[in-house]
């Protein structure tokens, strides 16, 4: 049979800490109760252990548990609580069977005496045949002393009718001692546990009280937000603004103009009209009756065909950079009379800033073989690491409220916008390549690249390294000979590392330079000194003000009314009125 191995098992205590504690498959799993309450504060009477939701048996070792290795076990509080349970016992002896009944805080051997005084019978004496022993879940314990010692709660019994058998071994001096010495250190790790357990009691006590008093305050703090709402609903309910309301289509007819010169059924932005207010009749060669257009209306109509000009424009050119895209993917609302300003001076930078990219640059071709890593020897990881603290839980605050943010408030931009926003900085901060190259038997062949040159580059570079037919494989992609895209565009920027399948080849004398790993890696932090952290173009628009969200609100409301218009209005021109 293959025997278990089991090196510890993790217990993730109520206070969110987990305990990490090492275990052998005879550890009885109460063992690991006690260690796991004892190391962080808890009582062990009023705990137990579960795995997947499920109550363990305490009294199992953990080869008889059913765990996995390294299994997490879940250190909750216990349903039965602290009280002291009664237990039947049936102590096997070799000839007859007795039932005694006891609690789980006594000792084996307080048990061993019931059972010798009820049937008349010395069996807790040592005498020719040997010394006492208890077995228990094929685990013996021998001895007077480790009889004393163990508790029926200890070795896992925790009530019920339990089955015992009682034997009587030889037992030189050396098995006395040894067993006196595993008692000392047992007892020595208590001590040591105990004064652990009161400092963590303290810990405890004193977070709760921490928690206690921080629901109160929120509590508080809920409770005079809700004052002051009910407050204000009051306020409002005792004075309720005014509303106005406009109907939805004015009466046609002659317009009519207010005292001082504003037409009544002019759009609501219109200033008077041109012509001036008069009851004379106008000759008749005037058109047909229409509404005297706005200036200012036609300004804006005007403006608006350009912007959308101006947008078929930018579209139809494909332009790799749009000023009006990103001047509204920053502030997030533009006024329509600046958007031909902006326009202009995009294409005016677009052009300043277009240069000529070079071609290609030195290479610096290099040749090292990997050496091969030694096996490093893991290290324990305490209880701080573990631990969060109030800097990590700040800036997991901060990262989450970015991520709602790009997700609430992400500007509604084309897919091919974005990627071509990204593409430009990825250029932007990604001004050097470093490519290495992959042989068989671990030779490496590095080289430099610019991150716009197309990858059939890499093929010319490495034919002139090596001699023999190959083909080139980044992850699972195959790169062609005649491949046009970019560096970058196949995500090569700013290093990776290239398969190279081929058969035997040889490595050119010229132009490639032997040198060590550390030499390698050294003219590649050399080569991309220059570039720069790369950050994802993620645009996102402002929040609407409250009060404009508000009184939109208000405005869409069904039970909002439209603005009144005054029942009596000076009479228009006489030519306006129907006859």
């Amino acid at each position: 049979s293959v025997q278990m191995s089991l090196t510890s098992v993790t217990i993730l205590c109520p206070n969110a800490r987990r305990v990490p504690i090492k275990v052998t498959p005879s550890t009885l799993l109460r063992k690991v109760l006690e260690e796991a309450c004892l190391s962080n504060g808890f009582d062990p009477v009023n705990h137990e252990l579960r795995h997947h939701k499920k109550p363990l048996d305490l009294a199992l070792p953990l080869r008889l548990s059913g765990l996995p290795n390294n299994a997490t076990l879940d250190l909750v509080e216990s349903i039965v609580g602290s009280v002291v349970q009664d237990v039947t016992i049936a102590l096997q002896l070799p000839s007859a069977r007795h039932e005694v009944k006891c609690k789980t805080s006594d000792s084996l051997l307080e048990v061993v005496r019931l059972a010798s005084e009820s049937m008349g019978v010395d069996l807790i004496s040592a005498n020719e045949e040997g010394h006492p022993s208890c077995t228990y879940m094929n685990r013996q314990y021998r001895g007077e002393l480790e009889l004393a010692f163990r508790t029926l709660g200890s070795i896992g019994i925790s009530g019920g009718r339990i089955l015992i058998r009682y034997l009587r071994l030889h037992l030189d001096a050396n098995k006395l001692d040894e067993i006196e010495r595993g008692i000392n250190e047992e007892k020595t790790e208590k001590e040591r546990l105990e004064k652990r357990f009161e400092c963590a009691k303290k810990e405890n006590e004193a977070r709760l009280r921490r928690e206690q008093e921080e629901e109160k305050q929120i509590e508080r703090l809920r409770e005079e937000e809700e004052r002051r709402q009910r407050e204000e609903d009051e306020r409002v309910a005792a004075n309720p603004p005014l509303q106005m309301s406009i109907p939805d289509r004015l009466p046609s007819g002659q317009p009519t103009v207010s005292s001082d010169g504003w037409a009544f059924d002019s759009p609501f932005v219109a200033p008077p009209p041109s012509v001036p207010c008069s009851s004379a009749i106008l000759p008749v060669s005037v058109p047909d009756p229409a509404r005297i257009p706005s200036p200012v209306r036609s300004a804006r109509i005007e403006a608006l065909e350009a912007l959308l000009q101006n947008v078929n424009e930018e579209l139809s050119s494909r332009s790799s950079s749009s000023a009006i895209v990103d001047t509204v993917a920053e502030v997030g609302r533009i006024p329509v009379t600046s958007v031909n300003h902006i326009l202009s001076a995009g294409r005016i930078e677009s052009e300043e800033n277009t240069e000529p990219l070079p071609d290609g640059c030195e290479r610096k071709t290099m040749v090292f073989k990997r050496e091969e890593k030694t096996d490093r020897s893991e290290e324990e990881l305490g209880d701080e690491f573990f631990e969060l603290t109030v800097d990590d839980l700040k800036k997991m605050q901060k990262e989450h409220r970015d991520v709602v943010r790009n997700q609430t408030q992400r500007a509604l931009l084309p897919r091919s916008t974005l990627e071509e926003r990204n593409k430009e900085r990825k250029l932007s901060a990604w001004k050097h390549v470093v490519i290495r190259f992959k042989l068989p038997s671990e030779v490496f062949i590095q080289g430099c690249f610019l991150p716009h040159e197309p990858a059939s580059h890499l093929h010319e570079f490495l034919s002139t390294v090596i001699d023999g037919p190959f083909t080139l494989r980044f992850v699972t992609c195959k790169i062609a000979n005649d491949e046009k895209k970019s560096l970058v565009a196949m995500d090569l920027a700013p290093k990776a590392t290239i398969t190279v399948s081929c058969g035997e080849v040889s490595i050119k004398d010229d132009g490639a330079r032997h040198v060590t790993p550390e030499e390698a890696e050294e003219s590649s932090r050399e080569w991309l000194s220059l570039n720069s952290s790369y950050v994802p173009y993620a645009p996102t628009v402002d929040a609407e003000p409250a009060h404009l969200a508000q009184k939109r609100a208000a405005d869409l409301s069904p039970t909002s009314q439209r603005r009144s218009i005054p029942e009596s209005l000076p009479s228009g021109p006489k030519w306006l009125k129907k006859k």
